[in-house]
Parts: structure tokens; C-alpha cells; sequence
């Protein structure tokens, strides 16, 4: 959902000539946004997710093996 609104918020000021500081701090929190997106919904969530469960279910965690 923040990343929808800032973009289009990033649009509208880029259109009414706003401020270039209110413009930075809304094309930070689309960037943050865009990240987290990216991360939580790819394949890294996937393999760290996979990787927590398998360690739940075996026991075989990196602190243990040595």
C-alpha cells in the first residue's frame, strides 16, 4: 500500500512543483517500500523461511554443528 500512495504522491508533487525535500522523504519510504517488497516476496523469503523450518524439524542448526 505505501508503495502505490508514494508513487503516486511522487507524481502529484513532481505536477504541482512541491517542495524537493518532501519529494525526497516519499521517494525514500517507496524506495524502502519497494525493498521489503522485493525481499519478503521472493525467493530469499522463501529460502530463509525454508531454511528456519528445516532446522525446527531436524535440529541441525549451524551453532550445534562444529
Amino acid at each position: 500500500i505505501f508503495m502505490f500512495a508514494s508513487i503516486l504522491f511522487i507524481i502529484i508533487l513532481e505536477l504541482l512543483d512541491g517542495k524537493q525535500w518532501v519529494e525526497m522523504i516519499v521517494f525514500s519510504i517507496f524506495a524502502f517500500s519497494f525493498n521489503m517488497h522485493c525481499m519478503l516476496n521472493g525467493i530469499c523469503y522463501e529460502y530463509i523461511n525454508y531454511k528456519v523450518r528445516r532446522e525446527i524439524n531436524h535440529g541441525n542448526s549451524e551453532k550445534t554443528v562444529g
